[in-house]
Formats: C-alpha cells, sequence, structure tokens
C-alpha cells in the first residue's frame, strides 16, 4: 500500500475524527481526504505531470500534508525546502532540483520572489503561520504577481482521484551541520515501513492518541514520525506552525498531546518554562528525543518533570538520519543508548577493513533495512552504501558500539574526531566532563583555524562568568595533556541551524573571528 493510500483507509474508517488540529482549526479526516484530492486536482490543472517535481516550502500548515500526499497521488516528486532558507541558497535548492512548480505561502513569497524570478509559484493561504495578535490583517496582503505566479483555491471533489499504483519518491534535504545541504531521495513506501516499525513500540489509539508536530515535516524526523505515521494510524496530528518560545507551551498544555517527538533543543525549551514545572502532564505517554545528541543530564532533568507532573513516560532515546528516514531503533527510556533496530532493520558496527566489532568495540555504524534511501542528487565524493555479507547497509559517518544486551551506543560523529599535534581526541570525552557540571547547558570541543583545541559552553545565566571560569577549570585540568583545551569561550547559546541542531558551521566561525558577544574566554 502507498502512503497516500494508508492515509484514505483512514479517511474512510473515521471520516467524522480529528486529522488535523492547526491554532484553533480542527480538520477532520473526512475533510483532509477532500482536501488531498483538491490539491491534486490544482497541480493537474497546473499541468504537474508524472515525475514532474513539485517544491513544498511550507511550515507545518494544512496544506503541506495535503500537497504532499496530492504529489504521490498523481505520480509528482514532492521536494520539501525549508521555508526559511536563505534567498540565494533557496534559488540554488530549487535549481539543482530542477523544480517544475513551487508551492509556498503568500506570505513568505514577498521575501523570495526575486530570488525564484522564472518559476511557477502557486501561493497557499499562510495566515495560520502568522501570529494571532496579527492573523486577522491577512486578509488585507497585497503583493505584486509576477506572470508565473498563481493563488491556489480549493476545488470541490468530483468523482474519484485516479491514483498511482507504485511508491513515488520524494526528496529530504540533509541538516548541512558540515556544510550544503544533500538532497535525498527516498520512496513513499519508506514512510509506510517506518510507521509498521514504531506502530509495535508505541501502541497507538486511533481518534484517540495525538502528536505534538513541533518538529517541521520538511525534515524527515517530523515528516515520518510526527506526519505520516500519526495520520496512517488514525491519530491526531496538532500542528505547530510557528517556533515560538511564548506560544509553544500554553498550546502543549491546551492540546493535551498523548505524544511529543522532539530534538533536544525543544526539551530545553520546555525545561526553561515555569508553567511546565507546576503542570498536570498525565496525558502524555511516550517522549521520543533524537536529531543529535541527547546529554544525560538533561534526559534526568526532563524525566523528573514529567514525573513531577504525573506522567508515566521517560525519555526515549531514538537514532537514525536523513538517508534512513530519520529513526532505525529508539530505547526502552531504562537502559543508555538509542536502543535495538526496529524490526525489519539492522544495525552493526564495523572497523575500518569492513568487518564487523565484536560486543561493545567501537566501529562505524552501518544501517540496513527498508528505511534506505536510493541515493543523493547529486554525485558524493564516496559510495554512501556498502555491501556486508551480500546486504546493502548505509554508511552512517557515526562511531558507536553495540553493548551485551544489543543496544547501540552512539558515541561520536567519524567528521567530528578531532586531530591535535597527531593525537586522535575524541570531543565528547571533554564535553561530558563539563556537561556534568549541574549549571552547564551545552558543550562543544572543536579546532580553530590555528588548530588549537578549543571548548564553546554556555551556562546558567545566573552563574557569574568568574564563578563559571574556576568551576569549568577545575574539571577539564583532570584530562589528560591533549584533552585539554587551549581555549575556553563562554556564551549566551549555542548557534542552531535550520534544524534546531547546534550550528558547527557557524561556531567555527565565532571561534575564528572573536566576536564581543563572548561572555568570557581563557585559557589553561
Amino acid at each position: 500500500m502507498i502512503a497516500v493510500n494508508r492515509v484514505l483507509s483512514m479517511v474512510e474508517r473515521y471520516p467524522k475524527a480529528v486529522a488535523l488540529t492547526c491554532n484553533d482549526r480542527q480538520i477532520t479526516y473526512e475533510e483532509l481526504g477532500k482536501q488531498i484530492h483538491s490539491a491534486a486536482l490544482f497541480l493537474r490543472d497546473s499541468g504537474i505531470k508524472e515525475h514532474d517535481r513539485v517544491a513544498l516550502i511550507l511550515p507545518n500548515l494544512p496544506h503541506f500534508p495535503a500537497f504532499f500526499y496530492a504529489c504521490e497521488s498523481i505520480g509528482a516528486v514532492a521536494v520539501m525546502i525549508h521555508p526559511l532558507t536563505v534567498g540565494s541558497k533557496m534559488r540554488l535548492l530549487c535549481d539543482q532540483s530542477r523544480i517544475d512548480l513551487v508551492i509556498m505561502t503568500d506570505i513568505l513569497y514577498p521575501k523570495y520572489r526575486n530570488a525564484l524570478h522564472g518559476k511557477r509559484i502557486a501561493l497557499v493561504d499562510g495566515k495560520d503561520a502568522l501570529p494571532k495578535s496579527i492573523r486577522f490583517f491577512h486578509s488585507f496582503l497585497s503583493f505584486r504577481p509576477s506572470l508565473t505566479t498563481t493563488r491556489y483555491r480549493y476545488q470541490a471533489p468530483q468523482g474519484s482521484l485516479e491514483r498511482m499504483d507504485d511508491p513515488q519518491e520524494f526528496i529530504l534535504f540533509s541538516s548541512g551541520t558540515q556544510g550544503l545541504n544533500k538532497g535525498i531521495r527516498l520512496r513513499h513506501d519508506t514512510l509506510d515501513a517506518l510507521c509498521d516499525q514504531l506502530s509495535t513500540i508505541i501502541d497507538p489509539v486511533p481518534t484517540q492518541d495525538s502528536m505534538f508536530a513541533i518538529l517541521p515535516f520538511f525534515h524527515g524526523f517530523g515528516l515520518g514520525i510526527s506526519m505520516h505515521t500519526v495520520l496512517a494510524l488514525g491519530g491526531r496530528c496538532i500542528l505547530v506552525p510557528r517556533l515560538a518560545r511564548h506560544t509553544i507551551v500554553p498550546e502543549f498544555l491546551k492540546e493535551k498531546p498523548t505524544y511529543v517527538a522532539a530534538v533536544p533543543q525543544l526539551l530545553r525549551l520546555f525545561l526553561n518554562d515555569p508553567r511546565m514545572h507546576t503542570a498536570d502532564l498525565s496525558f502524555v505517554k511516550n517522549v521520543f528525543c533524537g536529531g543529535e545528541a541527547t546529554p544525560r543530564k538533561l534526559i534526568d532533568e526532563f524525566n523528573e518533570l514529567l514525573r513531577k507532573g504525573k506522567s508515566h513516560a521517560v525519555v526515549q532515546v531514538g537514532y537514525g538520519c536523513t538517508e534512513t528516514l530519520t529513526a532505525v531503533c529508539v530505547s526502552d527510556g531504562k537502559s543508555d543508548g538509542c536502543g535495538k533496530a526496529f524490526e525489519g532493520n539492522e544495525i552493526i558496527v564495523v572497523d575500518e577493513p569492513g568487518n564487523r566489532c565484536a560486543t561493545d568495540q567501537p566501529g562505524e555504524i552501518l544501517i540496513s533495512g527498508p528505511i534506505l534511501m536510493e541515493g543523493y542528487e547529486c554525485e558524493t565524493d564516496t559510495d554512501p552504501f556498502w555491501m556486508v555479507e551480500g546486504k546493502k547497509f548505509y554508511r552512517s559517518a557515526d562511531i558507536g558500539k553495540i553493548d551485551g544486551k544489543g543496544n547501540l551506543i552512539v558515541l561520536y560523529r567519524k567528521d567530528h574526531l578531532l586531530k591535535i599535534n597527531g593525537y586522535f581526541v575524541d570531543p565528547h570525552e571533554i564535553e561530558d566532563t563539563v556537561l556534568s557540571l549541574p549549571f552547564i547547558k551545552e558543550a562543544i570541543a572543536l579546532q580553530d583555524e590555528e588548530g588549537r583545541l578549543c571548548l564553546i559552553v554556555s551556562a546558567d545565566e545566573t552563574m557569574k562568568a568568574g564563578d563559571l571560569k574556576k568551576e569549568i577549570t577545575g574539571p577539564l585540568e583532570t584530562l589528560d595533556r591533549w584533552y585539554r583545551p587551549k581555549r575556553i569561550l563562554l556564551i549566551h547559546e549555542l548557534p542552531k541551524n535550520e534544524m534546531k541542531k547546534t550550528d558547527r558551521i557557524a561556531l567555527k566561525r565565532l571561534i575564528n573571528s572573536r566576536p564581543n558577544g563572548l561572555l568570557a574566554e581563557w585559557s589553561l
């Protein structure tokens, strides 16, 4: 069954159940089915054919699932692009992806009008992405359309929609933490495979369970877990179009989602809001976290928050990458690491020649299963796949190990390993040393342009810089010589990229430019 059919089967089974909640608006499965049909008709009327490419430059709005599943139903390739991408980069991604039609909100259009000059663009209503205080004024929005720009209007479905029988491709972009975003080709049946795997873990109740869809749908974590798995199993998807600190917590407490899928930055956002510490959280059944390393201290603090709120949930750390539709395993919340591979997947750890590592022996993590990508849009210097014992595996470039219980322990990124004066240094050993301190929020170890080992930390704002220097320096001086940072930089908050992951490129610029915004800098 292709992904859109999986969702439309829920339309038939639970037509009056709520599929989407966006601000104060509720959309039933019956209405979602009609919106998918309408979007498909619009695409066909716009001349979109099988294998044509449609860029979805949208936040988490009802238009996103409608056009995503509409693309699959007519055989078009949906290409997901971050709606706040810089204009020149937006143009580059659209050109590289050979886009035939762009779907974006009317609010974003003025920002990208020049960058997307000459591209065919269809505009959808974007008022739900605006702050509530100014949403009313959206109706007065005016813009100067170009000859290649049209506005999408809902069409009442007439008859049944003829749909493709075979799974089509769609394209996601990597988060680009190390450089340019890579276009990743996946098939819609990977979405159904992930849905089947997750359903054995979360045990959802159709028409009753809900997901707080704060992770963007233009990324695999949000698309596969927060959107498709929820809609394919008859749940309610609570859309969060804007990542605004002052509105997220009230929305969360009002909607009472049973499932939460987050990245570490979002868990910190919840922890830093006083309202969460006095709220009843008994409605939360599962909390999943992934995207980047989740510190043990953060897990413990959030588990305590859940316990105080009378929830039986614990943070379950997952692992995966966009090339595998993000999730390939998840912990049970009781053991360290990321748990065992989902049914149908296989995770192995190999040494440099490609031999399987023994228990607890570190090596590169390789992944196989029905969730693998087809390949990259552009050629890469190295083959992303590796054949092991006749089976195709994706090379993650992550270093990890399998413990005695069969759980995956992720240690670090292969390209995060540092080489200091000829010695290889694992940055996580340095980071973990200071993250064990109760007042440290985040820490990243990098090399500056002169090759010196640097440690960038953010800490509790109530602590004075002088006190922090004393508390941080002590534990670092206990490390081996090559693990002691030459420079320690204290900043308010580590920069995040479009996917809310730590932006290592911005950090490297920071340590090389020595900006005035540093709270403190010192040497050991």
